[in-house]
């Protein structure tokens, strides 16, 4: 595991979790973002999101993970609403290259699900790696897949 990454939550006003210009197709990624971090932008369609949890080391980008919270309901069958609490919306994880496979994504996710205080998730994987880490990640028990 890398120790000498630092983590940091940021709001919607930083440009991992905002994007760069609107566009029809939603927002482009920033220029500040590492090129393999522009495509998997453009490849998974991102749209906005309300906070994300960036990675650095050495003052380098070298992951996000990318999250919105909503308030969860249901429907009861006298048509009345419940409301369930809140989960977390997954709105993109990227870890770079040459720091993949020492747990990052799992650090980052760690800790936006304990500053939300939350312990559920609605995701949508891109790939068969990410399908692959929210297996992963279900089965520690980090996280419940709404």
């Amino acid at each position: 595991m890398v120790r000498s990454v630092q983590l940091r939550v940021v709001g919607d006003s930083h440009y991992v979790a905002s994007g760069g210009e609107d566009t029809a197709y939603g927002p482009r990624p920033d220029s500040r973002l590492p090129d393999n971090a522009k495509r998997f932008w453009r490849r998974a369609g991102l749209g906005e999101s309300d906070q994300a949890v960036v990675a650095r080391h050495e003052g380098k980008l070298i992951g996000f993970f990318r999250y919105s919270v909503y308030v969860t309901s249901m429907i009861r069958d006298g048509g009345s609403v419940k409301n369930n609490g809140k989960a977390l919306i997954a709105g993109g994880t990227w870890v770079a290259p040459g720091h993949r496979r020492k747990g990052l994504a799992t650090r980052m996710w760690k800790l936006a699900l304990r500053c939300t205080k939350l312990s559920r998730a609605e995701v949508c994987t891109a790939t068969n790696a990410g399908a692959g880490f929210m297996d992963s990640l279900e089965h520690k028990g980090y996280v419940r897949r709404v």
